[in-house]
């Protein structure tokens, strides 16, 4: 697996109840850090290439619906 690491921002009464989510060929891990969400997102070996010719904004937008939570943090 390859992981792909960001920080998305948080607001203080934000609340996440999960802590990983698991799609076919992706797993994203959220970890609350008081004023920020450190995140995981878990691909398959190799595929950071897909992932990246797909461009940015499909990578936001694959967080977003994985995690609607941080839709609030993530500019796009």
């Amino acid at each position: 697996m390859d992981v792909l690491w960001f920080r998305v921002g948080r607001k203080p009464d934000e609340t996440e109840n999960e802590f990983a989510r698991v799609e076919p060929g992706k797993m994203m891990i959220t970890f609350d850090r008081g004023d920020y969400w450190q995140c995981a997102y878990v691909i398959a070996k190799g595929q950071y290439d897909a992932v990246k010719a797909r461009g940015l904004q499909a990578l936001l937008d694959d967080v977003v619906r994985m995690a609607p939570t941080l839709k609030g943090g993530i500019a796009t």
